[in-house]
């Protein structure tokens, strides 16, 4: 019986993926004609070893420096964050500090990302993260697929994979991104990923804006549903290179947990096909586990068509992304991830409790 449910469970998981697949097939139109304004926004909060870094990226971009401006939130960092981008800013007149003003009825994140939207004067804006890299064409290339109704357009992830633990966790994301742009793809956007995501500011603010968003660990999630709901916006998530930024890996077990407790919690928001997905992983996931337990050959089988599916999946992504050399942490990642995609369900049940950032939520 176990068998039965197990090979079911599978198949349907290898179902998805080819159906992912197709979604992060679609190709895109690019325009390089039109050039708009815009803002770049970073939300940065105990980034100090960090932001120069993130800075530096977007101060050599291809976009003419005239039209882009580069919006830093500082989200009231214990650290040298915040005098870090005043040294930094301070020749660059297209560069700017905002602090985010306490009592509105927003905190963290949220609240960092309204108070820098508000001082934004870009068509499009931009979002991504302290701790992140952005490549030299990253502007441009994002720009160049905003035609039409197009209101959201978002980009790829990585994390720079010098060991196992780093290797493990670039392609978790990479895999978690791919299966958001899939989906998006496919006509059915759930997610997003905050550190490299841009929106119309129309769209935004038809959508309520930030100020609209209710208390969340995952704004992102938030903000692709609301774009979303307003049902007159196409939302796109190409495979594109140029627009790929790498980020830095976490160094501590701990640091891993929370992060993965925090996506996992946002993903409860989620539409319900994202959650019919989260659901299939869990199930196909967890049978992995009792499979071994009580194995048998039909079981070996199995598990193995559903190794090969990931690597395959993975494996066209990385191709497209240039990071193919990231899949020799691949069996590493595969037990990483039925380990915590069967953990965390079971967790979460019992604790919705977050720690990030120094923050309790």
């Amino acid at each position: 019986m176990l068998e039965l449910i197990f090979t079911i469970s599978a198949g349907i998981y290898f179902i998805l993926l080819v159906f992912i697949s197709a979604g992060l097939g679609r190709k895109f139109s690019k325009s390089g004609f039109t050039k708009p304004f815009v803002s770049v926004i970073i939300a940065a909060r105990n980034e100090e070893k960090n932001i120069a870094g993130c800075l530096s990226s977007l101060a050599v971009q291809s976009y003419p420096e005239d039209m882009y401006e580069v919006i830093v939130a500082d989200d009231h960092s214990t650290d040298k964050t915040g005098p870090i981008i005043d040294e930094f800013i301070g020749d660059k007149n297209n560069f700017k500090k905002v602090i985010p003003a306490a009592g509105n009825g927003l905190t963290g994140k949220t609240n960092a990302l309204k108070s820098a939207v508000n001082c934004a004067s870009g068509e499009i804006l931009l979002f991504t993260d302290g701790d992140c890299a952005l490549p030299g064409k990253w502007i441009e290339s994002i720009i160049s697929y905003y035609q039409g109704n197009t209101g959201m357009v978002n980009g790829f992830s990585a994390i720079n994979a010098d060991s196992i633990m780093s290797g493990i966790q670039s392609i978790d994301l990479v895999f978690l991104v791919s299966i958001a742009a899939g989906m998006a793809n496919s006509g059915m956007p759930a997610s997003c990923i905050g550190n490299n995501m841009s929106v119309r500011k129309k769209a935004l603010q038809e959508a309520g804006g930030y100020a609209s968003f209710p208390e969340s660990v995952t704004e992102d999630y938030l903000l692709i549903n609301k774009i979303n709901s307003l049902r007159k916006y196409d939302i796109i998530f190409p495979v594109d290179h140029s627009t790929l930024i790498h980020t830095k890996a976490l160094g501590k077990i701990t640091d891993i947990y929370r992060q993965k407790k925090r996506w996992a919690s946002g993903g409860l928001v989620m539409p319900n096909i994202s959650l019919f997905l989260m659901f299939v992983s869990y199930i196909t996931n967890l049978l992995v586990i009792l499979s071994v337990i009580y194995y048998s050959q039909a079981a070996a089988a199995v598990i193995s068509l559903k190794v090969f599916s990931d690597l395959f999946f993975l494996y066209q992504i990385h191709k497209k992304l240039n990071l193919t050399g990231n899949l020799k942490y691949f069996l590493f990642f595969e037990i990483y991830y039925i380990i915590y995609t069967t953990i965390l369900p079971v967790i979460l049940l019992f604790s919705r409790k977050i720690i990030w950032k120094g923050r309790k939520y």
